[in-house]
């Protein structure tokens, strides 16, 4: 994160104060409600800066003044559905020359952007300020904090009310673990993460967070902070798998979620403390506060985190072990090629036989399978070195259920996935095999013999898909199908889940983002989550068409259903459990169809691509078109997302690079290789993309 780009927003000599005050984002704007201004510890009502104002982020526009609500400081302000919401604080309303009265407030205000005007919503049960809160859904969090100035000095806990209510009405949390104010906060679509702040020992760095769902607190590894003032008056966010908390020095922190650890941090500009951080589109801004030495800062900060993302999703360059990568098809893969012609492949190999699957990565060795004769009479398997080309070793074995190859048959189209022990290969003639790095067969069974051959016009297209133990595949055809969840070691079922009559090609995805690890499907009229663990499905969607071909792609609270027919590619919820129905679908694309790829989603935009090569940007939030790009012809391949990058890799040779935005199609490059044949599929590693057509293999190195 060193070397993140930084731009000030808000120029350092405008007069306005920000302490102790408010601030979130809500359709694209970034609202600043006033807090505190003067010396600390100065309280009277002119020590309120009460300035309500909003600027559009991207594009950057001009600072909106709006209606205010009341003055205060210390309280809470959270978006919901449009519409925001200024919870509790406190508030002074002596003159500079008395003796102050500040105290806690119960009032809750929501705010009307299409009207500019405040409304009083509902009542804290008790006055409360340097508290916090979020909201997950419809349900309003407030945390922590304390009733000061009315005659008690209380510290108080967590609280619950759900805003879909006419009233408010609210349920009391799990007591947290230990009393906190002027601490930060910041949520994803399940956990709320409480950083630092202070309770009556002083002090603290404690990390703690609330599972909403279990209804249950746990502690993380301490915030690494330094000073006597540790996380008080911290202020955090969170971003596509990473917390971001900044404390009263200049390191802004990153708390990965999935590693549970703490990443070594980047510094600010201006070193500062209650102030607020707010994250949107792949941005951190850090917002106002004040410096222990140089009193008030008027400044916003914004740090480009686009790329630093949370391993979860997202590959680190080296490898590209499976179908889609990982299953995302997002990769941080450096110094690739962005622009190329036929005199750029560094090296070509013609393919023993014929192949429709992915080529797969694996520390500097590119793995590739086909099928051999008229009636797959071989099963190859190819290693290749990733630098030179050379073909290291090929592996073939006798198949005895002989396909004629047809142009209406998949021929070699399962990709494989590779792993630190082996590479783990499926064929449609049913062949499931694993082989050593060195070519040599660990273990091989043939499913066909085992459960019956597969039955259908077109024959079966799904990939294996990998947990660090496990292999999962899934078989959908014109019989009565399965799932497989199945050990590496040894090739033997860990649990076979039966499944009813369903054709389809999809390959399903693994989420380790939930507790437990789901296998999520999408397939020819269903969406579903299953038990990693025990085979057992825990949620379903029926009604979709055409969803046959396309993967689902998980983000952090929704699951992505890719299809070829209108009005069938939707958002689906991801905390749910049981039959899900048509009013908990959260959005459909509805002008957008995938008809051979997946899903992409990068940053808050998700891609689509049909059968006549339209490409649709559309919003990850609500599923709205933002624009829409025609590229020179359809892509049977997913497109890589790399950074703010992405590499669309067309059936005809052609590649075009556009830049992930919102406001509309920007070409980067546009390049074309003189191919036979539709590119099945490609791998994208550091400094190298890897394509594959039938029968050949290239690299366009950098």
């Amino acid at each position: 994160m060193a070397n993140d780009r930084r731009e000030s927003l808000w120029v350092q000599d405008m007069p306005l104060e920000m302490v102790s005050f408010g601030a979130c984002e809500a359709d694209g704007y970034l609202y600043i409600h006033g807090g505190h201004k003067g010396k600390s510890h100065a309280y009277s009502k002119n020590n309120h800066e009460n300035v309500f104002l909003r600027i559009k982020l991207e594009p950057r526009g001009e600072w909106e003044k709006l209606k205010s609500g009341t003055p205060s400081q210390g309280y809470a302000m959270v978006a919901h559905k449009g519409r925001l919401l200024k919870v509790g604080g406190s508030q002074a309303t002596n003159n500079p020359d008395e003796d102050h009265n500040l105290h806690s407030l119960d009032l809750i205000e929501s705010y009307n952007p299409k009207t500019n005007n405040w409304s009083a919503l509902g009542k804290l049960p008790k006055p409360r300020s340097s508290h916090e809160a979020v909201v997950i859904g419809d349900i309003l969090y407030v945390f922590g904090g304390w009733d000061f100035g009315n005659g008690q000095g209380d510290w108080l806990g967590s609280i619950s009310a759900d805003l879909s209510k006419e009233k408010l009405i609210w349920k009391q949390l799990p007591e947290m673990p230990v009393d906190r104010r002027a601490f930060s906060i910041a949520h994803d679509d399940r956990y709320v993460y409480l950083v630092g702040g202070m309770d009556d020992e002083g002090t603290m760095n404690h990390f703690d967070f609330y599972d909403s769902k279990k209804e249950e607190w746990a502690r993380g590894p301490e915030v690494p902070t330094k000073g006597r003032l540790k996380a008080f008056g911290s202020a955090a966010g969170y971003w596509n798998g990473s917390l971001y908390a900044s404390d009263s020095g200049n390191l802004l922190h990153r708390y990965d979620v999935v590693e549970e650890k703490w990443q070594k941090g980047s510094r600010l500009t201006t070193a500062r403390f209650f102030h607020r951080i707010v994250c949107y589109n792949g941005k951190v801004y850090v917002i106002g506060g004040t410096s222990q030495r140089t009193g008030a800062v008027k400044s916003i900060e914004k740090i480009n985190v686009s790329n630093k993302s949370s391993k979860a999703g997202v590959l680190d360059g080296a490898n590209w072990p499976g179908f889609r990568g990982d299953g995302s098809s997002l990769t941080l893969a450096k110094k690739l090629p962005t622009k190329w012609e036929e005199k750029n492949v560094k090296w070509s190999q013609n393919l023993e036989g014929y192949g429709q699957s992915s080529p797969v990565v694996f520390h500097g060795r590119v793995y590739v399978t086909s099928v051999i004769g008229d009636s797959k009479e071989s099963l190859g398997v190819h290693c290749y070195d990733l630098r030179t080309g050379e073909n290291i070793w090929s592996k073939t074995t006798v198949n005895t259920n002989h396909q004629k190859i047809t142009n209406y048959i998949s021929m070699g189209a399962p990709t494989p996935c590779v792993d630190e022990s082996g590479v783990y290969c499926f064929f449609e003639t049913g062949q499931l095999m694993a082989l050593g790095h060195d070519g040599e067969v660990m273990w091989q069974r043939s499913l066909t013999r085992e459960y019956g051959g597969f039955k259908g016009n077109h024959g079966v297209g799904t990939s294996l898909i990998q947990s660090d133990d496990h292999l999962v595949l899934l078989i959908d055809h014109s019989a009565d199908g399965y799932l497989l969840k199945i050990e590496k070691k040894s090739g033997k079922n860990v649990w076979k889940n039966d499944r009813e009559k369903r054709v389809s090609w999809s390959t399903p995805v693994i989420d380790s983002s939930v507790s437990p690890h789901q296998i999520i499907i999408s397939s020819n009229g269903i969406v579903e989550g299953v038990n990693f663990e025990d085979g057992k499905q825990l949620w379903s969607y029926i009604g979709v068409e055409k969803n046959t071909i396309p993967s689902a792609t998980v983000t952090r609270d929704l699951v992505l259903v890719g299809s070829s027919e209108r009005p069938s590619s939707i958002a689906l919820p991801k905390d749910k459990t049981g039959a899900l129905v048509k009013d908990q679908i959260r959005w459909t694309a509805e002008n957008a169809t995938s008809s051979m790829s997946s899903p992409l989603v990068v940053g808050d935009n998700v891609y689509y691509i049909n059968r006549a090569g339209v490409l649709s940007c559309n919003d990850l939030k609500t599923g709205r078109q933002l624009w829409d790009h025609r590229l020179p012809a359809s892509c049977w391949v997913t497109p890589v997302g790399v950074g703010d990058f992405i590499y669309y890799f067309c059936k005809d040779g052609s590649t075009v690079v556009m830049k992930n935005d919102r406001e509309g199609p920007i070409e980067l490059a546009r390049s074309k290789l003189d191919l036979k044949g539709p590119v099945y599929g490609v791998a994208v590693v550091n400094r190298a993309i890897i394509f594959r057509t039938g029968s050949r293999l290239l690299a366009i190195l950098n």
